[in-house]
């Protein structure tokens, strides 16, 4: 397999929603895409790029979460707004709060289990 078609090939099913339009951008034919996929080290390089597209995604999303709390917090307090906006804010915020501590939960939960089997073993 040619480096550069592999680069290609990797950068256009990471943008692409289809492998036919993969195979299209990167300039190769789909069946191409699927025999390079069938390389487990091909493959394992996909995965791993497309770990690291959502792990950035997360991130970009963690850095606006201030600011869409703020915006809530404000129509949540905010006396002058329709009381629909206000209910609907509080609402929101409620319901992520709650969401946030059960993730933060099993989260713990999670960890104190692999730390449990980590000094057993």
């Amino acid at each position: 397999m040619k480096a550069a078609n592999r680069e290609k090939i990797l950068a256009a099913l990471i943008k692409c929603s289809t492998k036919k339009e993969a195979a299209a951008v990167a300039g190769v034919g789909v069946r191409t895409i699927y025999e390079y996929l069938k390389d487990p080290e091909f493959s394992a390089e996909y995965e791993e790029a497309k770990r690291n597209l959502i792990r950035d995604a997360a991130d970009q999303i963690k850095r606006s979460l201030g600011p869409a709390i703020e915006t809530l917090r404000a129509i949540a307090t905010d006396q002058k707004a329709a009381k629909t906006a206000r209910v609907q804010a509080s609402r929101t915020l409620l319901e992520y709060a709650l969401e946030l501590d059960r993730h933060t939960t099993i989260e713990d939960r999670l960890t104190a289990l692999e730390q449990g089997t980590e000094s057993d073993a």
